[in-house]
């Protein structure tokens, strides 16, 4: 098997304002007190340091950062909600590194009520979704309520359970089995 050894050299100049016009001035940190935060560990002492972090708004806007940095060989440190205790998403200390945050990537693609599923994109949150689900479990006219005899929304009996058109049972207010 082959490996390749990482680079550390730091990021070059024309790199970082190449990436810097593909998110534009709302779209990263470059104060290393703004960035530092992110190059923390919570576990363990670790500390990185970079150059530049980005916060995409798009997955267009990713798939030109990741392009940019393939082509000039320049590392990238994901990071999600930067929860982890693992320290996998804290970078190196050499500044050859870039951090992307999902944390501006927060649109909800699709609810689907029918097959109780919620597409988001990586920024959100868990809370943030759990909220989302929540709103959707509110009675509509289309919704399971045994109180006013609708169905199709997913988890609204009030045993928790997901119910299909006319499956919930108004004397239990779970669904028919």
């Amino acid at each position: 098997m082959t490996t390749t050894e990482r680079g550390t050299r730091p990021v070059a100049g024309s790199v970082i304002e190449r990436l810097k016009a593909v998110v534009g001035p709302g779209g990263y940190l470059d104060e290393p007190s703004d960035i530092d935060p992110y190059c923390r560990a919570w576990r363990d002492p670790w500390h990185g340091r970079v150059p530049l972090l980005l916060r995409p708004s798009s997955t267009a806007d990713v798939a030109r950062i990741v392009e940019i940095c393939a082509e000039t060989r320049t590392a990238i440190v994901p990071q999600g909600g930067n929860t982890g205790l693992t320290g996998a998403s804290q970078p190196h200390e050499d500044m050859s590194e870039v951090i992307v945050s999902t944390s501006r990537l927060k649109r909800v693609l699709e609810v689907d009520i029918l097959n109780d599923t919620i597409t988001v994109e990586a920024g959100i949150v868990l809370a943030e979704v759990q909220n989302i689900a929540a709103d959707q479990n509110e009675c509509t006219s289309d919704s399971c309520d045994p109180n006013t005899g609708c169905a199709h929304i997913s988890k609204s009996c009030s045993d928790g359970n997901a119910c299909t058109a006319d499956a919930c049972d108004p004397s239990t207010g779970g669904c028919f089995r």
